[in-house]
């Protein structure tokens, strides 16, 4: 498993692009996230006051090697719509969680989160060489839970008590899997998913 990010710094899907997170990012990402309802069932929120210190984590996370933070860009108008991320790194067990994924409320039920979910998991099995790849969503989050399942993760069980919200809630995570022998025909459905219009409406 090598992370060689550096000879492929932005991934490019049809709709969009994920470009690594820097600092030339922060004033559209502070714009993007300033929308309360996206970080409901987050740990962190990064509306108003909170922007510039998970800005300042996603960064020192990048130096650390401890996550990979990706800026989601629409391709057409050039704006941003969202971020999403590597973490839980484990090179010698060949083992990443994706997540931390969130989208202004404009793209939510569009390609963008699907097509940055292919462009994720294709870099991490078919170039990385990872053998397992986690998601985890919180309990309550019905939408994400349904779209990681549409993905054809399999679902794996509930961490309980697993997390604690910015308000200081403590909820259950419940964790999915995709495993390298599993990819390509997870593949092959998302990429038919994503050119037959399964997805509700494209980036505008």
């Amino acid at each position: 498993m090598i992370m060689d990010l550096k000879s492929s710094p932005t991934l490019t899907g049809d709709s969009i692009q994920l470009e690594l997170i820097s600092n030339q990012h922060r004033e559209g990402l502070c714009h993007a996230a300033n929308h309360e309802q996206i970080w409901q069932y987050m740990p962190q929120k990064a509306t108003k006051d909170s922007f510039n210190p998970w800005f300042e984590d996603c960064l020192h996370k990048m130096q650390s090697g401890e996550q990979i933070t990706y800026v989601v860009r629409n391709k057409t108008c050039q704006t941003i719509l969202g971020a999403t991320a590597y973490y839980n790194i484990q090179l010698n067990n060949r083992c990443l969680a994706l997540g931390y994924s969130w989208f202004v409320p404009d793209a939510w039920g569009s390609t963008a989160n699907p097509e940055s979910k292919l462009l994720m998991l294709m870099q991490a099995f078919d170039c990385w060489n990872v053998n397992r790849i986690e998601i985890g969503t919180d309990s309550r989050n019905t939408h994400s839970y349904n779209a990681i399942k549409k993905l054809g993760a399999t679902e794996e069980g509930v961490l309980r008590q697993h997390m604690i919200l910015q308000d200081n809630e403590i909820t259950d995570t419940i964790m999915f899997s995709i495993l390298s022998i599993e990819w390509p025909e997870i593949k092959k459905k998302l990429m038919m998913r994503l050119t037959s219009g399964y997805v509700h409406h494209h980036l505008k």
